[in-house]
């Protein structure tokens, strides 16, 4: 076998190694148990086994809008100055703008 100086197209443009890479996947419309959702999975480091966070965004008639994320111990939130989880979290987020408005209307009435 003759040796070549030919490189695979990935090594041209430093792609083949993955180890640092983030990756995010969003998916709007699921039906999650006959309720309709928004998700979002970031996979951090894939290369590396880094860390992941699930966040899944929903509307709920009686509450209004609601979000739960679920990270790894270790995942790095870049989007709030690189807060790092100290252990696996489960977070629930409720918007409760529905009941302040509703609580303003009778109120007013």
């Amino acid at each position: 076998v003759q040796a070549s100086n030919l490189l695979g197209a990935g090594n041209y443009a430093d792609l083949a190694d993955v180890s640092d890479f983030d990756i995010n996947i969003a998916k709007g419309d699921v039906d999650v148990v006959g309720q309709n959702c928004d998700l979002q999975l970031d996979l951090q480091n894939v290369g590396k086994g880094g860390k992941n966070r699930l966040t899944i965004k929903t509307n709920v008639e009686q509450v209004g809008d609601v979000s739960v994320t679920l990270s790894q111990a270790g995942y790095t939130d870049r989007s709030k100055n690189d807060k790092v989880a100290k252990a696996n979290e489960a977070k629930v987020n409720v918007n409760l703008n529905k009941f302040a408005s509703e609580a303003n209307a009778d109120l007013t009435a």
